[in-house]
């Protein structure tokens, strides 16, 4: 797991020359590492995953399970997205959902 500044925990399954990369949001309730399984065969394939713990859920700080409001996920989903830029230049990105996650 490595941290945003806000604290936020994310996970980041990276390949070598990757040719796109997924940015991951998961559901109510779960965290990343569920979906282990899911970046490893994107990257299999080679696609690179990034997905934060939404702040409430698995690593990351917050009361568990509970939102303000749901643009408290955006900053995070945001700054995940820039550094992916970063990492990924001129790659695609595609945003890989689960049930809240999809939201």
């Amino acid at each position: 797991m490595e941290s945003l500044s806000s604290g936020v925990q994310y996970r980041h399954w990276s390949v070598d020359d990757a040719k796109a990369c997924v940015l991951l949001a998961h559901g109510l309730a779960e965290h990343t590492g569920r979906y282990e399984h899911v970046a490893e065969r994107f990257n299999e394939r080679g696609v690179a995953v990034v997905g934060p713990d939404h702040i409430g859920h698995g690593a990351s700080p917050g009361a568990r399970v509970y939102l303000k409001a749901f643009s408290e996920y955006l900053g995070p989903m945001r700054a995940l997205l820039a550094r992916i830029d970063e990492w990924y230049p001129e790659r695609p990105v595609f945003l890989f959902g689960h049930s809240m996650g999809g939201l």
